[in-house]
């Protein structure tokens, strides 16, 4: 019978230590959890700033190309030489496919 008694005793401690390890076990599982979202977090808002910077690039590639064209159809000049670039606003009159000048406004 006291053997009984110690080895229930000896299983409890060993119970209550093993609790112990998983309980911390739990905690630093959680803590690398929360690491992991805060990088992917981080990466989410990286993917997402390269998306707009590539966006804004391949906009500002569609402008060059429609001035490239648009000089090249209407004979506009060529582009000033200048330390600013500076897009050149034309004073041409709006038409619509009819030609006339008051329909497209």
């Amino acid at each position: 019978m006291w053997k009984q008694f110690l080895d229930f005793i000896r299983q409890v401690f060993k119970l209550t230590e093993t609790t112990q390890d998983n309980s911390n076990k739990i905690k630093n599982l959680q803590a690398q959890h929360e690491a992991v979202i805060a990088a992917l977090q981080h990466l989410g808002y990286e993917v997402q700033r390269l998306d707009e910077r590539e966006r804004h690039e391949r906009e500002k590639l569609e402008l060059r190309l429609e001035i490239e064209r648009l000089r090249a159809e209407r004979a506009l000049p060529p582009a000033r030489k200048s330390k600013k670039k500076k897009l050149a606003q034309d004073a041409l009159p709006l038409t619509d496919e009819t030609g006339d000048e008051s329909a497209a406004e």
